[in-house]
């Protein structure tokens, strides 16, 4: 089946496809910042306190996971406040609350890479750490 022209649809139905688009990439956004959460947290707990290093790197990536998810939840609320800014016609509040939740996803995003990272660097510090003991 071929899609229908971009170009011929309503700005409605364009405006829609947006929302839905911003919609399930927030839901992506807690699906990483949230699922790596819960798995630093499940590995935290096997790790215990005998490899004191490597948990605190674990309890670092966990902050940067926690900001990223403080992040992904407040990308709505600046949705929302653009759109209704837009509907009223303020460019000036709907550009400000545009360039937040812009911010706010790739702060995300950011978070959760930073936070992956951290994990990884602390796993390889510990296994180098013990190989050469």
């Amino acid at each position: 089946m071929v899609s229908p022209d971009p170009l011929t649809l309503s700005a409605e139905a364009l405006m829609q496809q947006r929302s839905q688009a911003m919609t399930e990439s927030v839901k992506g956004l807690f699906i990483m910042n949230g699922g790596g959460a819960a798995a630093l947290l499940a590995f935290l707990k096997a790790v215990g306190t005998d490899q004191r290093v490597f948990a605190t790197f674990i309890v670092t990536g966990l902050f940067c996971l926690v900001i990223g998810l403080v992040c992904a939840g407040i990308v709505q609320w600046f949705r929302f406040r653009a759109s209704e800014s837009h509907q009223r016609v303020d460019t000036m509040a709907h550009e400000r609350y545009y360039r937040l939740y812009t911010r706010c996803t790739i702060g995300s995003i950011f978070a959760f890479a930073v936070g992956a990272m951290i994990v990884v660097i602390g796993a390889i510090i510990d296994i180098w750490c013990c190989c050469s003991q």
